[in-house]
């Protein structure tokens, strides 16, 4: 096979005088309920619905798969002339002998014609949707031999359907693990858009009964018929019982080299009906079991066939089997002649002309009078015909191009049928379709209503003279079909297009002064378009003609009030008594409609801009910008220029921004080491993390910095950071983030630790295993504690910034335990206040001892001055001396105290003999307060403490120099 893919279609229409059916029963329809059959062979492919309209109103279409897919909608516009593919899910196939949500729910806003084409890859058929007007409930399967399928797609809830068998021995169907085989009936109930899916080997004269309307399609999975080297899949949607009819016109499919046709009855019984065909035996032939053996035929073979009961009749191309037969099976159900039409809409299934070369047969009956009717998208279809033997039908044969097209007859009455047929070739396989352009589903059983010669209703598909026939007379006073009677029985009127009739009176102007508008109408009446006529042309008038009228001037406004003009925005009343612009704004009219002048009008003062249009001025007649602005979107504005915008020279840009110059390409751009603001409004110095280009980007800016060739971005030098600003870049200190001992040069060596941390680490609460590891490269007195595995401070020590350990003192706050202040201080503990002495010890100077308390105290003197002083010698530096009254409740309140101190070398003579002992002079004023005023006066004693009690003496000295 070549490469190339191509679609082969062909157009078979027979033609013939007689009944016309209204369209409303044909496959042309608003809504319709279809479904997809198994195809074997599968590579996945999607399906596909193709559709077209002969409405002059475009079609809105939707379709949708409610119970399969809740999620699935494709909508689509379709206009006159148009062909459009929807494609459906592969998977929306059915498959195997079940119920299944699978229905797909196609609503249109006009009538379309509807064609689905189910493809695999080497396997495909196609079939034309009836609509739910042409539906019915009471239908038969036609399949091939093998691999029969059928499927049903129910219409509304709870509609019960049964499958009737017919009995042959290989056509047994499992259905919800149940064999059914001979004559078996078993009925399903379904829900609206559920689809029941049935497969055997031959199903022919399966018969399918419902409670309500069902759309049911049957053929095969994937069949070869005698051919030897393919096999295709076959699918056709039926048409009902009540749509079968009596005679029929049978021919090959183009281009195909053999075929088979099926016939089947109504009924089981034998003798119910002779089925007769032309050039065959005069006989006939019997319909026994509902069907009449397969009858072979070649391509030159054309037959009439008619009964005497309903029947419907399938064709069967043959497989391709031979270089001179390359055409695939293929199924077609053939409609009756009574169910042409003389109009059809259709579509090709190809969308280009690489995708599908198409013909059209054509059969005729009376030749010689009807074949000139015939018409092709409007233009009459020249071509020649062959006669069918011992019938008054021609066949003939014309190329058709690939899309959707419209094919009717001038002379309503003469109705035809067309068969559309398509070859796919490709490397990866080819398939054969075929499948009716269209057809009536005219309900044979309406019966007939006797004529009364009046009220007749045109194309209403009732027998009106029961004569067999449905509209079958044109109103026109003849007796067109030779009954005696005359426009007994309507079809629509002939097809026309329309026409535009001639133009009305111009109306008035749409104003009284100034400039208006005047129009004049016309109607599609010259003729209306019926029958699917064409709308009228469209042209650039239409239906309406309108043009301009002009009128002269109105006056409008009165210059002595202030008001005159409020209708007119931005106006002012001249003294001619007309609404002209105010400054900034300009006529666009000449009647003062006035807009704001734009960056581009015309100005003759810079304020005829300027008023309205910031930083702009007049220019040469013209409004621009002013020096470093530019216009807006619109022109409405001057916006300031930003960084990157077109510039001529540096005074552009630095009028507005700092730190820039007009550089490369003629932009705006930041000096070395600036960099553009986010809204690009001005340009700021860099800092550390802002992109880059250069290393000049950075270090003009900030000192130390690069740009990193990975990331683009100005960066600090190894072993420096940020600073919090992000304007400098700083040495690292410890605690900062490191990835290696190289970023932290400020650490001390055997204080870095990035083996498993990130920063740089001192020695305390680092990991450790042992002491040595705490104190290696170190003096400083650290220890691995035994439970917790981490560097710490030994007990009586605390750690100072986690740098090194120092010993607790009095007063130190850092203590977590009384064995941490006993082991630096003997007698202290450990408060909420840090390390304190216990009772009954006072701590020395510097806070590193606790000493006992040493009272020396002096008798209870009565004293009456305001205040004494105190002298103290022979006692240690450190001792604390306190001066308290006796007398007091509260002796805290008026206690006063000092400590001793070192001595110096004046009075470290006097007692060179008192080892640590100190002859330091100091005194205290005693401030009695409210004890002067006792009459008791005070008892001054003296407590002390001293870690030696040597040679203490105490003199109280009052302010007169008296001693106590």
């Amino acid at each position: 096979m070549a490469s190339r893919v191509c679609w082969l279609i062909y157009l078979t229409i027979v033609m013939s005088t007689g009944s016309k059916v209204k369209a409303s029963f044909s496959n042309e329809g608003t809504e319709f309920y279809v479904g997809f059959m198994d195809n074997d062979y599968g590579d996945g492919r999607d399906m596909y619905l193709y559709m077209t309209t002969g409405s002059n109103t475009p079609a809105e279409v939707t379709v949708t798969a409610p119970k399969q897919d809740t999620n699935f909608r494709k909508t689509a516009q379709i206009a006159r002339g148009q062909s459009v593919r929807v494609s459906i899910p592969a998977n929306f196939k059915a498959t195997g002998s079940r119920v299944e949500n699978k229905g797909i729910h196609v609503m249109s806003t006009q009538p379309i014609s509807l064609y689905g084409l189910n493809q695999e890859q080497g396997s495909g058929d196609a079939f034309t949707a009836i609509p739910v007007t042409g539906l019915g409930s009471r239908y038969s399967a036609i399949t091939w031999s093998n691999q029969g399928q059928i499927l049903v797609v129910s219409t509304q809830d709870r509609t019960e359907v049964t499958i009737k068998l017919p009995g042959r021995p290989n056509n047994a169907v499992t259905f919800n693990g149940v064999a059914h085989t001979g004559y078996a009936e078993f009925t399903v109930t379904m829900s609206r858009y559920q689809t029941l899916h049935l497969q055997s080997d031959d199903l022919t004269t399966t018969q399918i009964v419902a409670n309500s309307a069902i759309a049911v399609f049957s053929g095969s999975k994937k069949v070869q018929i005698e051919g030897t080297m393919t096999s295709d899949h076959l699918v056709q949607q039926l048409t009902p019982y009540d749509a079968w009819g009596k005679e029929f016109l049978i021919s090959a499919p183009p281009n195909s080299q053999k075929y088979k046709m099926k016939i089947m009855s109504q009924d089981r019984h034998p003798n119910i009906g002779r089925v007769y065909i032309s050039g065959e035996a005069a006989s006939g032939t019997f319909v026994t079991e509902f069907y009449t053996p397969v009858r072979d035929y070649t391509s030159a073979v054309l037959r009439r066939v008619w009964s005497d009961s309903p029947i419907q009749v399938a064709l069967f191309t043959q497989s391709m089997d031979s270089s001179s037969n390359m055409i695939d099976a293929s199924m077609i159900i053939v409609p009756p002649v009574y169910q042409y039409r003389s109009r059809y809409t259709f579509t090709t299934l190809g969308q280009t002309a690489a995708e599908m070369s198409s013909h059209m047969t054509i059969y005729v009956a009376n030749v010689t009078t009807n074949a000139g009717t015939l018409r092709m998208d409007g233009q009459p279809m020249n071509m020649s015909f062959t006669r069918i033997s011992s019938t008054n039908y021609y066949v003939g044969t014309m190329p058709v191009s690939p899309g959707a097209h419209e094919i009717y007859s001038t002379d309503p009455l003469t109705n035809f049928y067309g068969l559309m047929s398509g070859f796919h070739a490709s490397s990866n396989g080819n398939y054969y379709v075929t499948y009716p352009a269209g057809m009536n589903v005219a309900k044979n059983t309406l019966g007939c209503s006797p004529f009364v010669g009046q009220n007749i209703v045109a194309g209403n598909q009732v027998d009106e003279d029961c004569d067999g026939r449905v509209d079958e007379e044109i109103k026109n006073n003849i007796d067109d079909d030779g009954d005696g009677k005359i426009d007994e029985d309507l079809s629509l009127p002939p097809r026309a297009n329309g026409n535009w009739g001639p133009w009305g009176s111009w109306e008035a102007c749409s104003v009284t002064c100034e400039n208006g508008t005047k129009s004049r109408r016309r109607q599609c009446n010259n003729p209306e378009p019926t029958n699917g006529g064409l709308t009228c042309p469209t042209d650039i008038q239409g239906d309406t003609d309108t043009v301009p009228c002009s009128l002269q001037r109105c006056p409008e406004c009165d210059p002595a009030a202030a008001v005159s003009c409020i209708t007119k925005p931005n106006t002012v009343c001249s003294a001619n008594r007309f609404c002209e612009c105010g400054p900034g704004y300009r006529d666009t009219t000449g009647l003062g409609h006035c807009v704001k002048r734009k960056i581009g009008d015309t100005c003759i003062l810079s304020t005829d801009c300027n008023t309205v249009v910031g930083y702009s001025r007049c220019v040469e007649g013209r409004c621009v910008c002013s020096v470093g602005y530019k216009p807006g979107p619109d022109n409405t504005a001057c916006v300031q220029l930003t960084v990157g915008d077109a510039c001529t020279s540096t005074d552009q840009c630095d009028v507005v921004m700092d730190h820039v110059t007009c550089g490369t390409g003629n932009t705006c751009q930041c000096n070395l080491g600036y960099i553009a603001t986010s809204g690009q409004s001005q340009c700021r110095k860099r800092v550390v993390g802002d992109s880059c280009s250069t290393d000049g980007d950075c270090s003009t800016a900030v000192t130390g910095t690069t740009c990193s060739t990975s990331t683009r971005r100005c960066t600090c030098a190894i072993g420096y950071r940020p600073s919090t600003d992000s304007t400098s870049c700083l040495a690292p200190i410890r605690g900062d983030p490191c990835n290696v001992t190289e970023d932290c040069p400020t650490c001390e060596v055997g204080n870095a630790d990035t083996t498993n941390d990130t920063v740089c680490r001192t020695n305390t609460r680092k990991r450790c295993s042992d002491d040595g590891h705490c104190t290696a490269g170190s003096t400083l007195s650290f220890e691995c504690h035994p439970y917790l595995k981490v560097c710490d401070c030994p007990l009586g020590f605390h750690s100072v910034q986690e740098e090194y350990c120092v010993k607790l003192k009095i007063g130190s706050i850092t203590c977590y335990r009384a064995a941490d202040c006993r082991e630096a201080v003997q007698h202290s503990t450990c408060t909420e206040n840090g390390c304190e002495c216990i009772e009954g010890y006072h701590p020395s100077a510097d806070m590193t001892v606790c000493t006992e308390e040493y009272m020396y105290q002096v008798p209870v003197i009565p004293v009456v001055s305001a205040s004494v002083s105190v002298v103290v010698w022979g006692i240690l530096a450190g001792a604390a001396v306190y001066v308290r009254n006796r007398r007091k409740r509260t002796p805290a309140a008026q206690d006063n105290h000092f400590t001793v101190s070192e001595p110096t070398p004046e009075t470290a003579a006097l007692d060179r003999h008192a080892p640590y002992t100190s002859l330091s002079v100091e005194a205290v004023d005693f401030q009695s307060g409210a004890a002067s005023n006792e009459t008791d006066g005070f008892a001054p004693y003296v407590e002390m403490t001293s870690p030696q009690y040597v040679n203490a003496h105490i003199n109280f000295i009052d302010t007169s120099d008296s001693i106590l």
